[in-house]
C-alpha cells in the first residue's frame, strides 16, 4: 500500500521542489529499477483541466493506477479484475498539447513506470487551479521517491510530495490495453449524457442491460425483471468506421452485448468534457466506450466493459424506434 501525501506550504519565492507518475506493477516486478531517472514538466492553466479531468475520470474505476512516461507520450492505466465485472480504463494525454518544457531520462530507452494513489494525485492537481503554472517532477524525499506537484497563487506556494512506487519498464506491456479483434458496430452517441441518465434509471429496475445495435445508427437499451421489460430506443447515432477493413461491408453490422448497467453508466460518466464519445461493442469480448478530449484531440479516455453470457431466456430485441430517445415499457 502507498503511503499518504507528503504535503507542505511555503511563503516567499523560494525554488519549487518537484514531482511525477504511473500504475500496479506485474506480479514479476520486485523493486526499483536501479538507475538514474528523470522527469518534470510544466502544465499551464489552461491545459490543466486537461490532465485533472483524466485522474478524476479514472479515480472512479480504482484507487491507483500505473502511469506511463516516454518521450512521446503520457499514459494512465488501471487495471480492474475483469473476472469480478471490473472495468479496466486507460488514457493517453497529448505531450506536446498539454505539457511544457517536459524532459525525461532513464536508462530504458527514457520510459519510466511508477504506480500512484490517484486520490492523492487529484488533490495535488485541484491545489494548481488558481495557478497559472503547475510544476510536476520525479523526486526523492529520504528513501522514497515522489512525484512532486508545486503550485503557485497569491504568493502561496503549495507542494504536495506524492510518494509512488517504481516500477519495472519491462512490465510495460502487462499495463496495455487488451488485444481485441476489430469491432462489429462502432456508433458516435449525440447524446452520452442523456443515455446515462436512462442508464442510471434503468439500474433501477435491474443489474444487467443489453444492448443491440447496428451500423446504421440505432441503438436499444434493454432492462428486465419479474415483473416488467423497459426498453430505451436511440437513433441517429454516427457510425465510425475507424478502424474497419471494409466499410462497406461492415454498413449492416449489427451486434448485441450484455453488460453491468452501473458499469457502463460510470463509463460514461466522467467528469471530463469530450469532443466525442463512441460505443464500440466487440463481439463476445467486451463493449468499449472510447473519449476523445479537447482542445485539438488533447488527449483519450478508453473503458473496457466486460460482457456477460446472453441469457437463453431472453427474447430476440424488436427492431429500434426510428424516432429520438423513447422509454417503453411491456
Amino acid at each position: 500500500r502507498l503511503p499518504g501525501v507528503l504535503g507542505r506550504e511555503r511563503r516567499g519565492g523560494g525554488r519549487a521542489r518537484g514531482a511525477a507518475y504511473w500504475l500496479r506493477a506485474a506480479p514479476s516486478a520486485r523493486g526499483p529499477v536501479r538507475g538514474p531517472m528523470r522527469f518534470r514538466a510544466r502544465v499551464e492553466s489552461s491545459s490543466l483541466p486537461v490532465l485533472a479531468g483524466v485522474v478524476a475520470a479514472l479515480e472512479r474505476m480504482g484507487p491507483s493506477a500505473v502511469l506511463h512516461l516516454s518521450e512521446d507520450f503520457v499514459r494512465f492505466s488501471v487495471l480492474a479484475d475483469v473476472i469480478d465485472g471490473g472495468v479496466q480504463s486507460f488514457a493517453e494525454i497529448s505531450r506536446e498539447l498539454v505539457f511544457r518544457e517536459y524532459l525525461i531520462e532513464s536508462q530504458a530507452d527514457n520510459c519510466i513506470l511508477l504506480e500512484v494513489l490517484l486520490s492523492n494525485l487529484s488533490k495535488a492537481l485541484a491545489s494548481g487551479a488558481a495557478s497559472p503554472i503547475t510544476q510536476i517532477k520525479l523526486a526523492k524525499r529520504g528513501d522514497t521517491p515522489c512525484l512532486s506537484v508545486a503550485t503557485r497563487a497569491l504568493e502561496v506556494q503549495v507542494q504536495h510530495d506524492i510518494p509512488v512506487r517504481v516500477l519495472r519498464s519491462a512490465n510495460v506491456a502487462a499495463h496495455a490495453p487488451p488485444a481485441l479483434p476489430p469491432p462489429v458496430v462502432q456508433l458516435e452517441l449525440a447524446e452520452h449524457r442523456t443515455m446515462r441518465g436512462v442508464l442510471e434509471r434503468l439500474g433501477r429496475m435491474g443489474k444487467v442491460v443489453s444492448l443491440d445495435a447496428d451500423m446504421r445508427g440505432s441503438l436499444q437499451l434493454c432492462v428486465r425483471n419479474e415483473h416488467a421489460t423497459v426498453r430505451a430506443f436511440f437513433a441517429n447515432q454516427q457510425p465510425r468506421f475507424d478502424g474497419m477493413e471494409d466499410p462497406d461491408a461492415c454498413a449492416g453490422n449489427r451486434a448485441q452485448a450484455r453488460v453491468d448497467v452501473r458499469r457502463l453508466a460510470w463509463a460514461l460518466s466522467p467528469n471530463v468534457a469530450a469532443d466525442s464519445v463512441i460505443l464500440c461493442l466487440v463481439a463476445g469480448r467486451a463493449l468499449v466506450v472510447h473519449m476523445e478530449l479537447p482542445p485539438g484531440a488533447a488527449g483519450t479516455l478508453t473503458f473496457y466493459v466486460p460482457v456477460q453470457a446472453a441469457d437463453p431466456d431472453e427474447e430476440p430485441p424488436p427492431g429500434a424506434n426510428p424516432r429520438g430517445p423513447a422509454v417503453v415499457a411491456a
